[in-house]
């Protein structure tokens, strides 16, 4: 069984899994920058807008696409990283941009307070809201 921390911690290294890889389509010919919805059920892929604008459902991409399939041009100038082949992790130059990106948007994530899900308790909120855990007036009541 599946409980609200492990769904927050998958989303979380689904995020960053899909930052370092990109995300591919039904298409295969394209790897993209997107933002993707975590789905329980497809586990390695969902829904999501890519940065260059496609509104589409999106895969984490196989092991040989993310070593040869081209980085959607659109998507690297949109988002100022090198056009190339394959994803951000196996290209130098994508490296350091790849972790500014993650450690922005980490920050942007303690600046912003995530309501909790329905059903979810004050104690599991608190264990993946970041502004909870770091909040000294909030912390102690969402622990009680």
């Amino acid at each position: 069984m599946t409980t609200m921390t492990d769904t927050h911690d998958r989303t979380h290294e689904f995020y960053e899994i899909g930052e370092w890889d990109w995300w591919d389509t039904n298409h295969g010919n394209r790897l993209h920058a997107a933002t993707v919805q975590y789905d329980p059920k497809r586990d390695v892929g969902g829904d999501g807008i890519t940065a260059c604008g496609l509104t589409t459902e999106l895969w984490i991409p196989g092991l040989f696409s993310r070593m040869d399939v081209p980085r959607c041009k659109h998507c690297c100038n949109r988002l100022g990283y090198p056009q190339g082949i394959g994803s951000p992790k196996n290209d130098k130059a994508c490296r350091p941009l790849v972790k500014q990106r993650l450690a922005q948007t980490e920050y942007q994530q303690q600046q912003r307070h995530t309501p909790p899900i329905e059903g979810e308790s004050n104690v599991d909120h608190a264990r993946h809201c970041l502004r909870c855990l770091s909040d000294e007036r909030r912390g102690p009541v969402l622990l009680r």
